[in-house]
């Protein structure tokens, strides 16, 4: 029974391409980044529209 519950779990592949530790931190503060950039943008998301206007009614000059 046993042997049958590790064959369903998926097995760990070693990377194919390794990195350096400067691209990984590299890598790393892009995310954080983005991340951050998301999380301002979506907890404010008044302040990201306030830039645009509302259309006008139709009919209205």
């Amino acid at each position: 029974m046993e042997s049958q519950v590790n064959k369903a779990l998926p097995t760990q592949e070693e990377p194919k391409e390794k990195i350096s530790r400067k691209e990984a931190l590299k890598k790393t503060g892009y995310i954080a980044f983005s991340a951050a950039t998301m999380m301002l943008l979506f907890n404010n998301p008044a302040k990201a529209q306030a830039g645009t206007s509302p259309a006008p009614p139709p009919g209205s000059f």
